[in-house]
């Protein structure tokens, strides 16, 4: 079941970095190495078996590269995606702010989210983001929802490449 809610949370945070890329420009924020802190609450696995009680919430630090490019090839996955099985609506990006819904249907669950950032500064965001799963792993359905803030760390990025992103820690 971890490894189930670490792909949703790598699922989410991929699904925010394409609705970022609806717009080609790139926002107003420095380019290279980014470092982003989650912290994320989950409801409706109280029932998911033996041992899982009390573990609803879950924390993660990842870094990852921002570049002109990377903006512009998720902009393209996204435009690819849409014809697929996500839909992001509502999507709103201007200088100080980015928000969006997306829905993502499969065979096993659905999806809907509503994410909002808002860009504090050129080195500092924070948002917040919902998302809810139904599905035969979810019978009675589940409920994330998630904070984050991250900060600019250098124009390097070091080892972590473009549009790959590295976990520092997931508790």
């Amino acid at each position: 079941m971890k490894t189930t809610v670490l792909s949703l949370l790598c699922f989410l945070a991929a699904s925010a970095s394409a609705a970022y890329a609806q717009s080609v420009d790139a926002p107003p924020i420095k380019m290279g190495l980014w470092q982003t802190e989650t912290s994320t609450s989950m409801a409706g696995m109280e029932n998911a078996g033996a041992g899982r009680e009390g573990d609803d919430k879950h924390t993660s630090v990842v870094q990852g590269c921002l570049t002109p490019e990377t903006w512009k090839n998720e902009f393209q996955r996204i435009q690819n995606e849409q014809a697929g099985n996500c839909t992001a609506t509502n999507t709103h990006q201007d200088s100080h702010s980015l928000s969006f819904d997306e829905t993502c249907k499969s065979d096993e669950y659905t999806t809907t989210a509503h994410f909002e950032a808002l860009f504090d500064n050129s080195e500092h965001m924070h948002g917040t983001a919902k998302v809810h799963i139904t599905g035969s792993a979810f019978p009675q359905g589940m409920t994330m929802n998630m904070t984050l803030t991250s900060h600019y760390l250098s124009a390097s990025c070091g080892d972590v490449k473009p549009g790959e992103g590295k976990v520092i820690s997931h508790e």
